[in-house]
């Protein structure tokens, strides 16, 4: 059975990128389907998968446009397949589909759009995402139309939040929107876990990892150090598992089993 996970926070720059990116592979490693879709004006993930224009057509797009002018689209043309080579020779495969910048426009045309807030959920229909394991999706850093659209068609949601009590802060608007959502659509959206990143040996950091704890909501065993090889994955359009002596790639690898064994934190 499939399970789409929105990769979300209303703040920027607290790692869901970076965690779209490297759990996806690391999930793929462990013999799962996986789609990755770029969700965000941005398009970040889809540089971090290789794609340098962010003109590139057969994007999100597309597939959105499609739905809301109710225009032809092929679909399946939209998901591009990419084998990532790790530096212990594993091999997987992985599914996405790439963002462009045209996507802030549509977000505005979901305004005017019959039943707005479910458009991406019929464009995850239109793709036919029932031979996957997982869907992960990254999004925008904005409690927008779009971000809207996706955690209504998400199963579950996991919340990056970075090593900063402002992150912390802005924690209590997205768990809002969640119960919005259960409440006026009638869909419930589980927060499969708070994801602590950036951390280090400070005591800021340790304060967060103490405020999510105490928040009631699942919080990951595991957490994302404040390492280099981030930026340097992120700059050579690789994932951790494909750079030299990745730590990451450990700590990623555990978060994937967390995941598939559900053995997060309350």
């Amino acid at each position: 059975m499939t399970k789409t996970i929105a990769i979300a926070n209303q703040k920027g720059g607290v790692g869901k990128t970076a965690t779209t990116m490297n759990l996806g592979v690391a999930l793929a490693l462990e013999n799962k389907k996986v789609l990755l879709i770029d969700a965000d004006p941005q398009a970040n993930l889809t540089h971090y998968l290789g794609i340098e224009s962010k003109h590139e057509v057969d994007a999100l797009t597309d597939g959105l446009d499609s739905i809301i002018e109710r225009i032809p689209c092929s679909f399946k043309k939209l998901i591009r397949t990419k084998t990532i080579k790790t530096k212990n020779n594993e091999t997987c495969t992985l599914d996405y589909i790439i963002a462009n910048k045209y996507l802030a426009g549509t977000e505005l045309a979901t305004v005017h759009a019959v039943a707005s807030e479910k458009i991406f959920t019929k464009f995850l229909k239109k793709i036919d995402i029932t031979n996957y394991d997982y869907v992960l999706i990254d999004t925008r850093p904005s409690l927008g139309k779009l971000l809207l659209n996706v955690l209504v068609a998400s199963d579950s949601v996991i919340i990056p939040v970075d090593s900063k009590n402002s992150a912390v802060e802005g924690l209590g608007e997205i768990v809002k929107t969640l119960t919005d959502i259960e409440e006026f659509y009638e869909k419930r959206v589980v927060v499969e876990g708070l994801l602590q990143t950036m951390v280090n040996n400070t005591n800021n950091a340790k304060e967060v990892t103490t405020t999510l704890k105490n928040t009631g909501l699942n919080t990951f065993k595991n957490t994302i150090p404040l390492l280099n090889e981030a930026e340097t994955s992120y700059k050579q359009q690789k994932s951790v598992f494909e750079v030299k002596n990745s730590r990451l790639s450990t700590v990623y690898k555990g978060l994937a089993l967390e995941i598939l064994g559900g053995q997060c934190h309350e």
